[in-house]
């Protein structure tokens, strides 16, 4: 359980110390080599302006970043998680929400509205 902990610990300071690179100096890998934006283009810079209660711009950038939290607590947490949820339905919602983002991705791509 400790292990476990640690190993979460971890994984959430690689993400803030990704982020904070990231916000000052690199841009999306993707992007960058292809010229096409990602599914998760906008993400860092959303989930900053809503960790400073910026939602609209937040919702501008990405309009699916608060759905993050919940896809990350699913994947690293099945386990615990199936004792409410059935798996299926952990695996419905992992599916749903990748579905969700590429649609997402595909309407604000044709629209142009990828920021």
């Amino acid at each position: 359980m400790k292990k476990k902990f640690l190993s979460h610990i971890f994984i959430l300071l690689v993400g803030v110390a990704y982020g904070l690179v990231a916000m000052r100096w690199f841009q999306c890998p993707i992007r960058t080599l292809t010229g096409v934006p990602c599914p998760f283009c906008g993400f860092t810079r959303a989930m900053f302006a809503a960790f400073r209660w910026d939602l609209s711009a937040a919702f501008r950038y990405q309009p699916l970043f608060w759905l993050a939290p919940f896809m990350v607590m699913v994947a690293f947490h099945r386990e615990i998680l199936s004792i409410w949820i059935p798996k299926r339905v952990s695996n419905a919602f992992v599916i749903l929400s990748a579905v969700a983002f590429f649609v997402t991705w595909l309407i604000r791509l044709s629209a142009g509205t990828i920021l």
